[in-house]
Protein backbone atom coordinates (compact mmCIF):
# COMPACT_ATOMS: atom_id res chain seq x y z
CA UNK A 1 0.00 0.00 0.00
CA UNK A 2 1.58 3.21 -1.26
CA UNK A 3 1.77 5.77 1.53
CA UNK A 4 -1.00 8.17 -0.13
CA UNK A 5 -2.99 5.53 0.41
CA UNK A 6 -2.39 5.49 4.23
CA UNK A 7 -2.65 8.93 4.86
CA UNK A 8 -6.26 9.09 2.89
CA UNK A 9 -7.12 6.27 4.71
CA UNK A 10 -6.10 7.55 8.12
CA UNK A 11 -7.74 10.79 7.38
CA UNK A 12 -10.94 9.31 6.63
CA UNK A 13 -10.51 7.25 9.43
CA UNK A 14 -9.87 10.32 11.80
CA UNK A 15 -12.90 11.93 10.04
CA UNK A 16 -15.45 9.02 10.93
CA UNK A 17 -13.85 8.56 14.50
CA UNK A 18 -14.77 12.80 15.09
CA UNK A 19 -17.71 12.22 13.55
CA UNK A 20 -19.53 9.29 15.50
CA UNK A 21 -17.78 10.87 18.95
CA UNK A 22 -20.34 14.08 18.32
CA UNK A 23 -23.03 12.49 17.05
CA UNK A 24 -22.54 9.78 20.42
CA UNK A 25 -22.15 13.17 22.35
CA UNK A 26 -24.98 14.84 20.64
CA UNK A 27 -26.91 12.13 21.44
CA UNK A 28 -26.34 12.20 25.01
CA UNK A 29 -26.73 15.45 25.15
CA UNK A 30 -30.15 14.85 24.18
CA UNK A 31 -30.93 11.76 26.19
CA UNK A 32 -29.75 14.12 29.03
CA UNK A 33 -31.98 16.99 27.81
CA UNK A 34 -35.34 14.51 27.53
CA UNK A 35 -34.80 13.27 30.75
CA UNK A 36 -34.68 16.30 32.28
CA UNK A 37 -37.56 17.61 30.83
CA UNK A 38 -39.31 14.15 31.65
CA UNK A 39 -37.99 14.03 35.44
CA UNK A 40 -39.59 17.46 35.69
CA UNK A 41 -42.82 16.80 34.22
CA UNK A 42 -43.16 14.03 36.17
CA UNK A 43 -42.00 15.65 39.68
CA UNK A 44 -44.79 18.49 38.53
CA UNK A 45 -47.33 16.11 37.65
CA UNK A 46 -47.09 14.26 41.22
CA UNK A 47 -47.42 17.58 42.67
CA UNK A 48 -50.50 18.23 40.80
CA UNK A 49 -51.71 14.67 41.91
CA UNK A 50 -50.98 15.10 45.27
CA UNK A 51 -52.77 18.86 45.67
CA UNK A 52 -55.80 17.23 44.03
CA UNK A 53 -56.03 14.64 46.03
CA UNK A 54 -55.31 16.88 49.12
CA UNK A 55 -58.74 19.16 47.69
CA UNK A 56 -60.88 16.11 47.12
CA UNK A 57 -60.64 14.50 50.70
CA UNK A 58 -60.93 17.83 52.00
CA UNK A 59 -64.41 17.75 49.94
CA UNK A 60 -65.34 14.43 50.69
CA UNK A 61 -64.59 14.93 54.29
CA UNK A 62 -67.04 18.31 54.17
CA UNK A 63 -69.57 16.51 52.56
CA UNK A 64 -69.44 13.25 54.63
CA UNK A 65 -69.37 15.37 57.61
CA UNK A 66 -72.70 17.39 56.44
CA UNK A 67 -74.20 13.85 55.46
CA UNK A 68 -73.57 12.46 59.19
CA UNK A 69 -75.15 15.82 60.68
CA UNK A 70 -78.75 14.27 59.20
CA UNK A 71 -80.04 12.58 61.56
CA UNK A 72 -83.27 11.67 59.13
CA UNK A 73 -81.18 10.18 56.71
CA UNK A 74 -78.76 8.09 59.66
CA UNK A 75 -82.20 6.98 61.31
CA UNK A 76 -83.43 6.00 57.63
CA UNK A 77 -80.73 3.98 56.85
CA UNK A 78 -80.70 2.42 60.33
CA UNK A 79 -84.47 1.12 60.11
CA UNK A 80 -84.04 0.13 56.43
CA UNK A 81 -86.74 2.90 55.60
CA UNK A 82 -86.10 3.21 51.20
CA UNK A 83 -88.32 5.19 50.35
CA UNK A 84 -87.36 7.50 53.00
CA UNK A 85 -83.69 7.48 52.45
CA UNK A 86 -84.99 8.24 48.76
CA UNK A 87 -86.66 11.46 50.14
CA UNK A 88 -83.60 12.76 52.24
CA UNK A 89 -81.25 12.02 49.05
CA UNK A 90 -83.90 14.45 46.58
CA UNK A 91 -83.04 17.28 49.17
CA UNK A 92 -79.59 16.43 50.11
CA UNK A 93 -77.60 15.67 46.88
CA UNK A 94 -77.85 18.77 45.48
CA UNK A 95 -77.04 20.55 48.65
CA UNK A 96 -73.43 18.76 49.62
CA UNK A 97 -72.33 19.37 45.96
CA UNK A 98 -70.84 15.61 44.93
CA UNK A 99 -71.39 13.70 41.95
CA UNK A 100 -72.88 10.88 43.68
CA UNK A 101 -74.11 9.80 46.77
CA UNK A 102 -75.47 6.23 47.42
CA UNK A 103 -76.82 4.47 50.12
CA UNK A 104 -76.37 0.57 50.19
CA UNK A 105 -78.31 -1.58 53.18
CA UNK A 106 -77.16 -4.61 54.40
CA UNK A 107 -80.66 -6.17 55.55
CA UNK A 108 -82.22 -9.06 53.39
CA UNK A 109 -82.83 -7.53 50.32
CA UNK A 110 -79.99 -5.23 49.89
CA UNK A 111 -81.81 -2.54 49.40
CA UNK A 112 -79.31 0.16 47.35
CA UNK A 113 -80.03 3.88 46.67
CA UNK A 114 -78.66 6.95 44.71
CA UNK A 115 -78.12 10.37 43.34
CA UNK A 116 -76.24 11.26 41.14
CA UNK A 117 -75.93 13.88 38.48
CA UNK A 118 -76.08 11.73 35.47
CA UNK A 119 -79.07 9.13 35.16
CA UNK A 120 -77.46 5.70 35.33
CA UNK A 121 -75.77 6.90 38.61
CA UNK A 122 -79.15 5.60 40.37
CA UNK A 123 -79.70 2.64 37.72
CA UNK A 124 -79.99 -0.59 38.89
CA UNK A 125 -76.98 -2.16 36.64
CA UNK A 126 -74.84 0.90 37.65
CA UNK A 127 -76.18 0.03 42.19
CA UNK A 128 -75.61 -3.83 41.70
CA UNK A 129 -72.20 -3.48 39.68
CA UNK A 130 -69.25 -5.97 41.09
CA UNK A 131 -67.39 -2.43 41.54
CA UNK A 132 -69.49 -0.67 43.74
CA UNK A 133 -70.91 -3.75 45.37
CA UNK A 134 -67.40 -4.74 46.17
CA UNK A 135 -66.25 -1.25 47.43
CA UNK A 136 -69.34 -1.06 49.43
CA UNK A 137 -68.77 -4.26 51.10
CA UNK A 138 -65.33 -3.65 51.93
CA UNK A 139 -66.07 -0.41 53.01
CA UNK A 140 -69.24 -1.23 55.04
CA UNK A 141 -68.06 -4.56 56.74
CA UNK A 142 -72.12 -5.74 56.61
CA UNK A 143 -72.38 -2.73 59.19
CA UNK A 144 -75.91 -0.92 58.51
CA UNK A 145 -74.81 2.79 57.98
CA UNK A 146 -74.96 4.85 55.29
CA UNK A 147 -72.17 4.92 52.60
CA UNK A 148 -70.43 8.15 53.32
CA UNK A 149 -71.21 7.37 57.36
CA UNK A 150 -68.92 4.16 56.92
CA UNK A 151 -66.63 5.88 54.75
CA UNK A 152 -66.26 8.93 57.60
CA UNK A 153 -66.21 6.61 60.60
CA UNK A 154 -63.25 4.60 59.11
CA UNK A 155 -60.87 6.76 56.79
CA UNK A 156 -61.45 9.99 58.07
CA UNK A 157 -62.05 10.38 61.67
CA UNK A 158 -63.28 12.93 63.87
CA UNK A 159 -61.13 16.02 64.43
Amino acid sequence: MKIEQKNTLLIISLVLLVLGGVAGSGFLLIRDHVTGHIDGDLGRAQTLFEQTYKNRSQKLQRTVRSLRKETGLIAAALTDDIATIDSKLDTLYPRVGVDFVAVYLTNQSRLRTARGNQAYYSSPQFLNSNVLAGLTGSLGRDDKQVFANTFEFRNCGDE
